[in-house]
């Protein structure tokens, strides 16, 4: 996808949960946001509807989402709607997979490794990015065998 194609799109998250954004790809368990809110809409890809309005930041542009991650996000989004969206739909409907799944992971899978703070602001805590990477490999593991019906 290139920037004319986007325009100056940008893909949006949460304030609060940018600082483990922030914090993956400093310990290097991510290489770019787009991976992280990618893997997230994967998470959260049972979890479309959304009734709460939520303000949310930009966390990066939507062109730099490679054909693989936006095949994907179309994926997702046709498997929950039936339908074929543009591609600002695309985006606005994957912040609120991502938003579930980031969500799922913090309060299940990664909630032994993750700090927040009072205003609410979600990080990794000092020293356990293996942790993290075994946690994030032993539950996309689970998932993989695990009876889809």
């Amino acid at each position: 996808m290139t920037q004319e194609s986007t325009g100056s799109l940008r893909v949006r998250v949460r304030k609060e949960y940018l600082p483990l954004y922030k914090d993956l790809l400093k310990r290097k368990i991510f290489k770019e946001h787009n991976e992280f809110f990618t893997f997230c809409c994967c998470i959260g890809k049972d979890h479309l509807t959304s009734t709460e309005k939520i303000p949310l930041v930009e966390l990066c542009h939507a062109y730099t989402f490679k054909e693989d991650q936006r095949t994907l996000l179309k994926a997702l989004i046709y498997n929950q709607t039936q339908e074929v969206v543009a591609v600002e739909q695309m985006f606005s409907t994957a912040e609120i997979l991502a938003d579930n799944g980031f969500h799922k992971l913090t309060t299940s899978v990664l909630e032994d490794y993750v700090l927040i703070s009072e205003d609410g602001d979600v990080s990794l805590m000092l020293g356990k990015e293996k942790d993290v990477q075994i946690a994030l490999s032993k539950y996309v593991s689970q998932d993989m065998v695990a009876v889809p019906f």
